[in-house]
């Protein structure tokens, strides 16, 4: 086969994929919730965070980076008669599914491939030196499955730790979503404001590239997490 005939037919294999649409499909953004809040007032907040070699305080409102992470083990979790998985991969699949049960009427996928991109986003929280598999910053105290799907990771300070379940505002693209903070509590690198997991950033038509705005504690705590729209 000459080179002629060869470049010709990467080009002809070049011009079928994109015909039959190869690359992957466009990231498709749900439609803005329709849940209504009271109030999405928020308490004046300034965060002191601590990681591996820096600190600094953010004044709330702030907009930044949000790290995309892996799943924290839910209470609803099962592991046989441990508190956590023995691998990132042991009882992710009903985790994720129950999850994804609860996104379908939001607008996902029925297999919430548009949500769970890669096989990082398959995964509980590895673990480290102090922390199981999937355990964060609370050890044994897990959050709910309903707030798992939409927790925010955030480097705080020890000693300034916010109350685990907390409310928080978190708003990018003209979508608004109620974030439950306190139950991890990771060093990120200083280049990201904060962390938070595939659901929330799907919802948020957000990545690691996007810039988020944490808004601050919501007054409200008794708003139910996840998707809302402020009056």
């Amino acid at each position: 086969m000459t080179a002629g005939t060869t470049r010709h037919l990467w080009a002809v294999l070049g011009l079928a994929c994109a015909v039959a649409s190869c690359a992957k499909p466009p990231r498709v953004v749900p439609p803005v919730a329709k849940r209504i809040a009271r109030t999405c007032e928020v308490s004046p907040l300034t965060i002191e965070r601590h990681g591996n070699g820096w600190e600094d305080k953010i004044t709330l409102p702030a907009t930044g980076r949000f790290a995309v992470e892996p799943h924290l083990a839910a209470r609803e979790d099962a592991f046989g008669k441990e508190p956590f998985p023995k691998t990132v991969a042991e009882g992710i699949e009903p985790h994720l599914g129950r999850s994804c049960a609860k996104l379908q009427p939001l607008g996902a996928r029925p297999d919430c491939s548009d949500v769970y991109l890669s096989e990082d986003l398959r995964q509980f929280m590895p673990g480290s030196d102090d922390a199981a598999i999937g355990q964060g910053a609370r050890g044994t105290h897990k959050p709910s499955a309903d707030e798992e799907m939409w927790l925010i990771d955030m480097a705080f300070a020890p000693g300034h730790r916010a109350r685990a379940g907390q409310r928080w505002l978190l708003s990018a693209n003209g979508r608004r979503v109620v974030a439950i903070a306190g139950y991890e509590a990771r060093p990120l690198l200083w280049k990201f404001l904060g962390g938070a997991p595939a659901e929330l950033h799907w919802y948020l038509g957000s990545d690691e590239g996007s810039q988020i705005t944490l808004l601050g504690p919501l007054k409200d705590q008794t708003l139910v997490p996840g998707p809302i729209v402020c009056p």
